[in-house]
């Protein structure tokens, strides 16, 4: 019978209206303490994690159940985004979304700062010496010692593969 009630659905959807409540209003605590929102993205620009920070420089966290593994949890992309609209800032799906946008991150930087927040963002990698492929120093255009970059290795395979051909 396809019109029958659905017990453990109105019961999960109560469970989740009943969280979202109770992480908005965790939430609705923060937003006077916030002064800069930081993005950061990995993996050639997906979402890594998004971090607030208060006047102190200190971490703000929303708080989880006492019988949490994790105690205290970052806000999540629903929950920036709720930031946002409750400081009546217009966002799009752009925002907190799961690939990096540097233009428009830079685009509503402005209305942040107009309500006293810094917004940063960042396509950080890890980008140790010789193990991401890259063949330069970013910072100083020096080339690196170590073998890295697919360039440097096709070179050296073409190069010793001539050279065997040769003798």
């Amino acid at each position: 019978m396809s019109d029958s009630f659905n017990i453990q659905k109105w019961r999960y959807n109560l469970m989740l209206e009943a969280l979202e409540k109770e992480t908005q209003e965790q939430i609705d605590e923060l937003i006077p303490k916030i002064k800069r929102i930081d993005f950061s993205y990995t993996d050639y620009g997906s979402l890594y994690k998004i971090r607030i920070y208060g006047s102190d420089g200190n971490e703000l966290y929303i708080v989880g159940d006492d019988d949490d593994l994790f105690k205290y949890n970052r806000l999540n992309d629903d929950g920036i985004i709720y930031v946002a609209k409750k400081l009546k800032i217009p966002v799009t799906d752009q925002f907190a979304d799961r690939y990096y946008d540097f233009d428009y991150y830079e685009s509503v930087k402005p209305a942040f700062k107009a309500k006293g927040i810094e917004l940063t963002h960042d396509d950080a990698m890890d980008v140790s010496e010789g193990t991401c492929g890259y063949d330069t120093d970013v910072k100083s255009g020096k080339k690196l010692k170590s073998p890295g970059g697919l360039r440097e290795t096709i070179k050296n395979i073409l190069k010793t593969t001539s050279l065997r051909n040769k003798q």
